[in-house]
């Protein structure tokens, strides 16, 4: 069902300047702020675009009546909902450039789902397309030898390529045969002033407060947070925690950004919370976060001269009085707005630039290649399909229906000799097939 402000935001054939791939809808307030930054940022160079509307299958249900689907209502200009293959190719019609990025849409243990998706193999070859500092979330590039080849191969039909990371940039160069610039987060094109308009917005009055946002707790973390509440005793502590993906605690990205100005301290291991304090010039710490990829935050606080603000397990922050001054904001203001200025103009003129033209044989293949894949989505789509038959058939008994007949079979079997017993034995080893493939389908619904 079609909320009411997808229907007012979007008309099916209107045409837009640019279609934006990225991680909007994933319930993280930085995923969905670099987003509002980019469409921001389009629209300061004079072109309209759409983020599209395409989210993972475990989004769905959390997205209705979410903080991110609230926000895109108010804030974003959005597709409609894509619910096939049919429909990402269909994408074609409403825009002749798509921008991938920013944030991690690069990290394949993130968009498994989507396959290849966010390297546009659906998109004509008459189209444009831009990686816009696109991100690997780690140091190395995952997937399989075949993956990477796809990878490469769909890379070179781009137009313009950045990356977030000095890092994907040397993996672009290393694994990927791709010269790609690297570029700042679009949080950092917009002003702290602009930021701090949203921030006011959220309505709030809070005040002396330290703000605690570490999105995945462990015992060492834990013991980094009780030491800065006893360093800020006299100060109240906001604990947001993982509350962006728990309705209960979930506040809006406009509260979000106004605990991150007004705070006295912020502790967090997010690189988009680490970067917005950067942008409010705030005291703060960053707890190096492995699971989410510690070269991203390594590479941004290198760039910035603030690789002192990354605090590793084994750190003692107690004996650490440098991280609770605030940082030369003065030099470090001036670098942000060095490499944001640079980001604009790099963008500015990746849209402006005309589309590369490709000889006629790899215009051919692209258009096989975007077949290929059509054909993939298509598979995958059946696969899951089918595996939610065989969880319906699992939930209604079929699974102990199939080990009854095996044991049956099995049992009957002890009483013959000959032909007969080898006749039983197949009819089990049948059955023994069936369970097996009715298990390992239904995995794909899981």
């Amino acid at each position: 069902m079609k909320h009411e402000w997808q229907e007012r935001k979007v008309a099916t054939n209107e045409k837009t300047d640019a279609l934006i791939f990225n991680l909007w809808w994933s319930l993280n307030y930085g995923a969905i702020l670099t987003a509002y930054a980019l469409q921001e940022s389009l629209r300061d160079f004079g072109y309209k675009s759409k983020l599209v509307h395409f989210m993972q299958d475990w989004c769905r249900p959390l997205f209705a009546g979410s903080f991110a689907e609230d926000f895109a209502r108010r804030r974003l200009q959005v597709t409609k909902p894509i619910e096939s293959y049919e429909d990402v190719i269909g994408l074609n019609d409403e825009a002749d450039t798509f921008i991938v990025g920013s944030d991690q849409v690069f990290r394949q243990q993130y968009n498994q789902q989507q396959g290849f998706l966010f390297f546009l193999p659906f998109a004509d070859a008459e189209k444009k397309k831009i990686a816009c500092a696109a991100s690997f979330g780690i140091d190395y590039l995952e997937g399989s030898k075949n993956d990477n080849r796809l990878k490469k191969y769909y890379l070179s039909l781009f137009d313009a390529v950045s990356v977030r990371e000095s890092s994907g940039a040397d993996i672009c160069r290393r694994d990927l045969a791709c010269l790609a610039e690297q570029i700042s987060d679009p949080v950092f094109w917009l002003s702290a002033e602009r930021w701090s308009k949203l921030a006011a917005d959220a309505e709030l009055d809070d005040k002396d407060f330290v703000f605690s946002y570490v999105l995945d707790k462990k015992d060492k973390n834990n013991r980094v947070c009780d030491c800065l509440r006893k360093k800020f005793a006299d100060f109240r502590v906001v604990d947001l925690g993982d509350g962006q993906k728990r309705e209960h605690r979930a506040i809006s990205p406009e509260a979000w950004l106004y605990y991150i100005k007004n705070c006295r301290y912020m502790i967090t291991d997010s690189f988009h919370a680490a970067a917005m304090a950067v942008i409010f010039n705030k005291p703060f710490i960053c707890l190096a976060n492995k699971k989410r990829g510690i070269s991203r935050l390594r590479d941004m606080f290198a760039d910035f001269g603030l690789s002192a603000r990354l605090v590793f397990d084994d750190d003692d922050i107690g004996e650490r009085k440098d991280l609770f001054e605030s940082p030369d904001y003065a030099r470090v203001n001036q670098i942000v707005a060095e490499k944001a200025s640079f980001a604009r103009e790099w963008m500015r003129q990746a849209m402006a630039r005309p589309k590369m033209s490709l000889p006629p044989e790899r215009e051919a293949f692209a258009f096989f290649v975007q077949q290929l894949d059509m054909q993939q989505w298509k598979m995958n789509e059946q696969n899951k399909q089918l595996g939610e038959v065989c969880r319906l058939l699992f939930k209604f008994g079929a699974a102990n229906f199939y080990k009854r007949r095996i044991w049956y079979y099995k049992f009957v079997s002890l009483f013959y000799s000959g032909k007969k017993r080898k006749k039983y034995k197949i009819k089990c080893e049948e059955w023994q097939r069936k369970l097996s493939f009715l298990k390992k389908t239904a995995k794909f619904v899981k």
